[in-house]
């Protein structure tokens, strides 16, 4: 993420951007962008288009951000919603208040099972 400033103000014309120099963001491109970052014809051959490099790196932790597969800290709309959780001792102190103002009485993976059995006959 920080050497994309730099990309985009890099003169393209003058000098393509080659493989070498976005090796360490190789994994990052998924395979359905390789194509289109690797592949293009209208650059010399081996050249990586920079313009799609740079939305596909761009694109990639927001994909995350949104299949909650990274957190960003400090923050309320991507934070992880398990670290707020309360455990241990805090846990055991609130737990019957929190199960009481949810209306669940039997074990959690009672419920759980419950809520299969009805998913699964819909």
């Amino acid at each position: 993420m920080r050497r994309l400033p730099a990309l985009t103000r890099r003169e393209f014309k003058d000098r393509p951007l080659l493989p070498r120099e976005v090796e360490a963001e190789m994994e990052l491109v998924p395979v359905m962008w390789k194509r289109a970052v690797f592949s293009n014809t209208k650059l010399p051959q081996g050249a990586v288009d920079r313009d799609t490099h740079v939305v596909c790196v761009l694109e990639q932790p927001h994909r995350a951000l949104k299949g909650c597969d990274v957190f960003a800290a400090p923050s309320v709309r991507w934070a992880d919603p398990r670290a707020r959780l309360p455990d241990g001792a805090r846990w055991e102190a609130i737990r019957a208040d929190v199960l009481a103002g949810l209306s669940l009485t039997e074990d959690a993976d009672q419920h759980v099972a419950q809520l299969t059995r009805g998913l699964n006959a819909t």
